[in-house]
């Protein structure tokens, strides 16, 4: 899995392409998904998190058809700092075997934020949990305007400039010619 780092005592994690033996086919992005035996694989985005936005890590777990439950974790990290997590433990309905269920991790930051590169982290305990589709996004609540917004803010500045100096060069004129 290039780009993530894998942890954890006796963990082992890596990439597979399953068939119809373990999953209902098509799998949710393309023919490969990632796996986690007792541990964790992690990525660092080389970005800062950013004050007063709101983060959503997508995910589709998997659950194969030989797997009784799953035992997962999504986390969302600052540095070394969780921000947020979402965790899924034991036999359960939420997931059925042979398939995968996107799953949402939503975090808002506030105003101040610990020094810290965004980091991903997906955690799987027992037998083997599936990772595919992992899609991070981000909404700043801090509006920067487009550049053709300030373009167009820029004219209208310009062209009301325009209209005051020529109205007031009238008024002159008119009051030096009385």
């Amino acid at each position: 899995m290039p780009g993530w780092t894998i942890s954890g005592t006796n963990a082992s994690a890596g990439q597979f392409e399953p068939s119809s033996f373990y999953f209902s086919l098509p799998l949710p992005d393309g023919n490969i998904v990632a796996y986690i035996n007792s541990g964790s694989i992690s990525q660092t985005l080389g970005v800062s998190v950013l004050p007063d936005s709101t983060y959503t890590l997508s995910v589709d777990v998997g659950r194969r058809f030989d797997v009784a439950g799953v035992n997962y974790s999504l986390n969302l990290l600052d540095g070394s700092n969780v921000l947020g997590t979402c965790t899924q433990s034991g036999s359960n309905a939420s997931i059925a075997a042979g398939t995968f269920a996107d799953i949402a991790l939503t975090c808002t930051t506030g105003a101040s934020v610990p020094a810290g590169l965004l980091g991903i982290e997906l955690t799987g305990s027992g037998r083997q949990i599936d990772f595919d589709n992992v899609q991070l996004s981000v909404v700043s609540a801090v509006s920067t305007p487009e550049p053709g917004a300030l373009a167009l803010t820029f004219v209208g500045l310009l062209m009301g400039g325009l209209l005051f100096v020529h109205s007031r060069r009238s008024q002159y004129l008119q009051s030096a010619s009385s």
